[in-house]
């Protein structure tokens, strides 16, 4: 957990490569940390690395399948490839999940 949060805070810092160092040694300790899947998604999102993005979002839902978060950077990393429907029904699987996911209700026009 302690590599995953670390992880958080540095890609919340805008640091995504440091970030995703973090995510690898956790998934290394833990290959079912979904958070810290979803996490690495963000940081590679960050690094326009969308498709490969997609690929860590999709083992977090895998995981778990109600992580609104994973659902969300699937959604915003679908949406940079131009993939606007799916990209949309990521977005509002991530509200079902939890209604009060600020930034996905602004990505859908909801807030």
């Amino acid at each position: 957990m302690a590599w995953a949060g670390k992880g958080d805070t540095l890609r919340m810092l805008g640091r995504p490569n440091e970030a995703n160092e973090c995510y690898d040694r956790a998934l290394k300790m833990n290959p079912r940390d979904e958070e810290a899947w979803a996490g690495k998604g963000d940081g590679l999102n960050m690094l326009g690395r969308f498709e490969d993005a997609i690929g860590c979002c999709d083992r977090a839902i895998e995981i778990n399948p109600r992580s609104a978060f994973a659902w969300f950077t699937k959604g915003s990393a679908l949406g940079m490839l131009g993939m606007e429907e799916e990209a949309m029904k990521c977005v509002l699987k991530a509200i079902e999940i939890d209604p009060t996911y600020r930034k996905a209700l602004e990505e859908a026009g909801l807030l």
